[in-house]
């Protein structure tokens, strides 16, 4: 059984449990039985749909509190550089439509680097490559309140070592922008 029917079977099985249960005698004798309702509160959990492309290059999460979109660094920007590279071109435009399609009152855009470097550095890193993503994508922005953030290697989403030794794959996903669009009411 998978976790989510597990999940549900245990939630259906507490609702039952929850009725009011309604009870004759076995005899038929007596009024029937009555059980006090007792107000269940369960956890919500919240599932997200992650999508990427095919290079993994772009990435797309939606939960119940946001949408949010992750670009590599690697793709936009060449080593230790803000400006953008030739690649990121079609990947922006990809960006541009998604945010035309969902209109955002607000935006939110995150750089994000490796630990390679010292801390100031890699947030001052961050934040530039974060406003030249914000800079590019603003025409699909307009009327948005965006802010722009640098975190340089504060919220890594990957080991940028494993066993004491370095990780390159890690250390690439940790080098993003992402680009965070809240959900009404979130």
């Amino acid at each position: 059984m998978s976790r989510s029917r597990s999940a549900c079977a245990a939630a259906c099985g507490l609702l039952a449990a929850a009725a009011p249960a309604v009870a004759v005698a076995q005899d038929g004798s007596g009024p029937p039985a009555r059980a006090d309702v007792v107000d269940l509160q369960l956890p919500i959990i919240d599932i997200s749909t992650p999508v990427s492309s095919l290079d993994g290059s772009v990435s797309r999460t939606e939960s119940a509190q946001e949408t949010r979109i992750t670009l590599s660094a690697d793709i936009l920007f060449a080593f230790d550089k803000a400006s953008l590279s030739g690649k990121s071109r079609s990947r922006l435009e990809d960006v541009r439509e998604q945010l035309r399609a969902a209109k955002p009152g607000s935006v939110r855009i995150e750089g994000h680097t490796d630990d390679k470097g010292s801390d100031a550095y890699n947030v001052r890193l961050s934040e530039r490559r974060a406003r030249t993503v914000a800079r590019a994508l603003r025409s699909a922005l307009s009327g948005a309140d965006v802010a722009v953030a640098g975190r340089g290697e504060a919220d890594p989403v990957a080991a940028n070592t494993v066993d004491g030794k370095d990780s390159p794959k890690g250390r690439a996903r940790n080098r993003r922008v992402e680009i965070r669009l809240p959900k009404e009411g979130s």
